[in-house]
């Protein structure tokens, strides 16, 4: 039986407030500082078709997937979308699709799309190239032995596993990696008075494998371990209290750099004057009352009734604005410096040291001649490979300028911008 607060909660949610986030083009700009700091980025308007936007994913070429509630859709945006009124480039919608309420999408290994559906109490799956329309999905997971209530959280593990929170049925629920389409049984569950599971929206992992939870109607993220036994299984440990900041937490995710990143919509019913907050932890946070190390708050963030977030591909965090039907995007905590020498009449070597960068970001140096001026004119793109961000540096040839000339370079990765050298002849 459901509680008042609950079946508040789940009206809260299906109006379209579970949000998203997304993800971005690379852009310059410096990290988001602890306090009142304004976005870098901002998806928004009516070409848009955000319309109730409960989840936001990107496949491995960096393709952006919204699940909007409100319009029974999924829409498809190009990994490079414009800031501003960008329209998305296929859309999935119509009675065929089975999406009813999507709030959640996820990929699997093989590139297949998973939704999860909040009234049909289903999950939908697509193939990789699913086709624009009123396209069926491949397969369903529905009926009364999955156990599938209000399911909100998806996700799957490093062995393919697929995980769902159910917010209705206040577990986890866990299904084999293979589960053929119908009414499936869960091979593992989570839940019970000892598990600290209430109201569970979300569900990430940390580098050591331990599970975490976001779980709305106690203000608390819960951990478990890796192997956690099937049942009422208590935590290994829980973030909580009022030193915490948590308020209504309803995502968890952990950043390039292994930090935990918990999202607060800071009330229930969604209030335009609600106090919103995105809150950063160590990886191995202390258990109790303990405080975060940064958080993003105050109404230069444009934070409004955030319910969702995710990290692009160069390490931004983006989020998703039910109230305000737009997603705002924070620079990464990434920075470079550079040195440059002349190693030729005709060519420069740069030498660079990089924090923060995460693997597959790419460096672009931007050149021009310093007498008379031109335009920077941007050159070749470098991949950082494992061994570039173990040691935290990397070199960057250029070639082809004119010989007796003072040049100025700086390099883009990401989201973060070097400062601008001179290189004399």
């Amino acid at each position: 039986m459901r509680t008042p607060t609950m079946t508040r909660t789940l009206r809260w949610a299906v109006v379209g407030v579970l949000g998203i986030a997304l993800v971005a083009a690379p852009g310059i700009a410096s990290a988001w500082t602890k306090g009142n700091t304004p976005p870098s980025r901002l998806l928004d308007g009516p070409k848009t078709k955000i319309n109730g936007p409960f989840s936001v994913a990107f496949d491995a070429a960096g393709r952006m997937y919204v699940a909007n509630a409100m319009s029974n859709s999924v829409e498809m945006y190009a990994a490079d979308w414009a800031n501003g009124d960008t329209a998305p480039r296929k859309s999935l919608v119509g009675p065929a699709t089975g999406l009813n309420q999507p709030a959640s999408i996820a990929f699997d290994a093989a590139g297949n799309m998973y939704v999860a559906n909040i009234s049909a109490n289903s999950v939908t799956v697509y193939a990789p190239e699913w086709a624009k329309g009123n396209t069926a999905p491949i397969k369903t997971l529905s009926g009364p032995s999955t156990g599938l209530d209000q399911p909100v959280g998806l996700a799957f593990d490093a062995s393919g596993r697929m995980y769902v929170a159910s917010f209705g049925a206040n577990a986890i629920l866990v299904f084999a990696e293979d589960w053929a389409s119908g009414d499936r049984a869960p091979v593992k569950y989570l839940g019970g008075p000892n598990s600290g599971v209430n109201g569970p929206t979300s569900i990430a992992w940390d580098a050591s494998g331990r599970m975490h939870v976001t779980n709305v109607l106690a203000n608390t993220v819960t951990a478990y371990p890796a192997d956690w036994a099937s049942g009422d299984m208590p935590p290994v440990k829980v973030l909580s209290g009022p030193g915490t900041g948590l308020s209504a937490p309803v995502d968890v995710d952990f950043d390039y750099l292994g930090r935990m990143n918990v999202l607060n919509t800071g009330d229930l019913n969604c209030k335009y004057e609600t106090v919103a907050s995105l809150a950063v932890w160590p990886g191995e946070w202390t258990a109790g009352n303990t405080a975060p190390s940064k958080e993003l708050k105050g109404t230069n963030t444009k934070l409004v009734c955030p319910t969702s977030m995710a990290f692009g591909p160069s390490g931004e965090t983006f989020v998703a604005n039910s109230l305000g039907n737009d997603i705002t995007g924070y620079a990464a905590d990434v920075s470079v410096t550079i040195k440059g020498k002349r190693t030729s009449p005709t060519a420069i070597s740069l030498a660079g040291v990089t924090s923060g960068v995460p693997l597959g970001a790419s460096i672009t140096a931007y050149v021009r001649m310093k007498a008379p001026k031109q335009k920077f004119v941007p050159q070749h793109a470098i991949k950082l490979t494992k061994g570039d961000l173990a040691k935290g540096t990397f070199t960057y040839p250029i070639g082809k300028l004119k010989a007796g000339k003072a040049y100025e370079v700086y390099v883009v990765i990401g989201s973060a911008k070097s400062a601008t050298i001179t290189v004399n002849p």
